[in-house]
């Protein structure tokens, strides 16, 4: 039920009604009279009544508002009669609902606003009111008529796109689409198929569509990233063909500086392929010599084209395309040279490990091979040290055994040969067994430790300097006498056949006189391979493996028996030397029987010994 303040302007059935309205609806568009036509009703100036409209012949009458980013669409009516509102989509002869039909029924005795919603907000959308009856008129609005769009993004995601080939060279686009809009649509060509990957377009190829939004295009090279590019308010969408075969393939190989071109092809076309340099920069592909043509034709009987192309440098990439249609893509094509490379590089690698190990293997066996003992040249050897104590001749003991047995050396040791000793003295043995050494091209090894320091340094101050010391005065008189012909031979220049050597934990080197810095030095420690090597070298040539032979009897010696008794007589000396007090071991110190050394602790039976003669 309305109330109506009626006003007659003439004695018709005609009046003017104002209805009393709610403020908020003041957006909406108000008519400026309603027309009552009642066949028993006639109104007087002034007359107030209530009336019950049964019929209207137009629409309702209502008001929207719309809410772009919670998409939305709230609409207001009069009170009245109740009606419905909806959304949809308007064509040429109907409006479309949407796909979640918006639809809702406005009861003013309760409310005279409703909410509705939509999805995509397109030019063509509608808000549509209209009363309940059947032939009631439905009012509609375009409500994004007088909006520009911002972009073409609901579009796309609303329309859906089809491509279709018609035969090798034909193709079309068909958009169905909510609204009956006019996008852009182009060909591109799309190098790749990833998602994201841009599409070059080809110029002068923007199509027009028909009526129904079919877009066709004749004159293409078919292939599955021959694409449609569609345009609209800014937004862009790329749609290229699905579950289609290319009319011509291609396969690229490299032969060094040859680009062997091997186009297979169930057309007759022509191609062509040039050499190009990839720009990283812009992601293109400079042409670098002219262009190579080739044809199918009729007569043709090979289904496969060959063609040769001459790549001046590496890392040059391919070009090829259809030339008979205006629109082709080209396909850039970059043979991996690498695999051949890599190939090439993998068999390198492979024959220079082989021929390493091989040169290991070989090195290998001539260290064994001249490690064995049968390869040993038996040079003479002699040794000359200071009887420090009964400990450290053990200690020299040990070492000549190991010259000896480990590596056949003839070892001479005073302590060795009493009988010599007892036949001819001290000096005249030792000066025999220098001739023998210097004939026989063997080496004088002088063992120095701090006894020798301080016998060394006594024999200097004696009026006996550089002269032969008197037989049995003293018990390193043929230390002594060692001394004075290895010092007079080193200051004539000579002494080529004498080497110095020492245990580090028993002696400073540092200390070591002047005059003997001259001769090779060797830390027996460390270096025990090493001077083993320098003694053979009189009889082997130097090469390269002999540094790493000379690790190898380093370690060989130091992990043997011997070389192990060799570390624990050196360590009981070096706790003597320090003053501490020290265990005793058995066997410690005397030397191994089968020597047969002349070791006392009697001073007299030393000299006794030493001076037989």
């Amino acid at each position: 039920m309305w109330s109506y303040t009626v006003q007659t302007y003439d004695p018709g059935r005609k009046a003017t009604s104002h209805p009393e309205m709610n403020e908020s609806f003041h957006s909406m568009k108000r008519p400026s009279a309603w027309e009552l036509r009642r066949d028993c009703f006639v109104a007087h100036v002034q007359n107030q009544g209530t009336y019950n409209l049964e019929k209207l012949e137009e629409g309702p009458v209502f008001g929207y508002i719309v809410d772009k980013s919670n998409r939305t669409v709230t609409v207001s009516v009069y009170p009245g009669p109740p009606v419905k509102a909806r959304l949809c989509y308007k064509q040429r002869f109907m409006c479309d609902d949407l796909e979640s039909p918006a639809i809702t029924l406005i009861n003013t005795s309760w409310a005279v606003t409703a909410t509705l919603h939509f999805s995509f907000a397109l030019p063509c959308l509608c808000v549509e009111v209209f009363y309940l009856q059947s032939d009631a008129l439905r009012q509609q609005v375009m409500i994004f008529q007088d909006y520009i769009l911002p972009s073409g993004h609901d579009f796309m995601h609303s329309s859906t796109f089809k491509v279709s080939h018609h035969s090798e060279d034909e193709m079309s686009l068909t958009i169905y689409s909510k609204c009956s809009l006019n996008p852009s649509v182009s060909l591109c060509w799309r190098e790749d198929r990833s998602v994201g990957i841009l599409c070059q377009e080809f110029a002068h190829s923007t199509l027009a569509g028909s009526d129904d939004s079919v877009y066709r295009v004749t004159g293409i090279d078919k292939h599955p990233q021959m694409c449609f590019k569609v345009s609209f308010a800014g937004s862009d969408r790329i749609e290229c063909p699905h579950n289609i075969e290319p009319v011509w393939n291609v396969e690229v190989t490299t032969e060094y500086l040859l680009f062997h071109l091997y186009i297979d092809t169930s057309i007759l076309a022509s191609f062509n392929a040039v050499l190009c340099s990839r720009q990283l920069s812009n992601d293109s592909c400079e042409p670098v010599v002219p262009v190579h043509t080739i044809t199918k034709s009729l007569t043709s009987e090979n289904k496969t084209l060959h063609m040769v192309l001459n790549a001046p440098v590496q890392g040059l990439c391919v070009q090829i395309w259809r030339s008979d249609v205006p629109f082709a893509g080209n396909r850039t094509i970059c043979p991996d040279c690498t695999k051949g490379r890599l190939g090439l590089i993998a068999s390198l690698l492979m024959i220079g490990v082989i021929m390493i190990l091989i040169g290991f293997l070989f090195s290998y066996a001539w260290i064994q091979s001249y490690l064995s003992a049968t390869n040993w040249t038996d040079i003479p050897l002699l040794l000359v040290y200071s009887a420090d104590s009964e400990e450290y001749v053990s200690l020299i003991c040990t070492l000549a055994s190991l010259l000896r047995e480990q590596f056949c050396c003839q070892v001479r040791l005073d302590c060795w040969d009493h009988a010599g000793l007892a036949q001819l003295g001290p000096l005249p043995w030792l000066y025999r067994q220098q001739q023998v050494i210097k004939n026989q091209h063997g080496r004088i090894l002088l063992v120095w430790s701090q006894g020798s320091q301080t016998l060394y340094e006594n024999w200097k101050k004696s009026s006996r300097y550089l002269e032969w010391p008197v037989a049995g005065l003293d018990t390193g008189v043929i230390f002594q006498a060692a001394l004075a012909c290895i010092h007079s031979d080193l200051q004539k220049g000579a002494g080529t056949e004498y080497s110095l050597l020492y245990f580090s934990r028993l002696y400073n080197k540092y200390s070591l006189p002047e005059v003997f810095k001259q001769i090779p030095q060797y830390n027996l420690s460390e270096q025990l391979g090493e001077l083993l090597m320098d003694i053979q070298g009189r009889a082997f040539s130097k090469n390269s493996c002999l540094k790493i032979t000379a690790g190898i009897l380093t370690y060989r010696v130091a992990h043997s028996d011997i070389g192990q008794k060799l570390k624990e007589r050196t360590e009981l000396c070096s706790a003597l030397l320090d003053g501490k007090k020290v265990k005793e071991t058995k066997g410690v110190p005397e030397c191994n029987q089968s020597d047969r050394p002349l070791i006392s602790s009697s001073k007299k039976e030393i000299m006794d010994k030493m001076t037989v003669i």
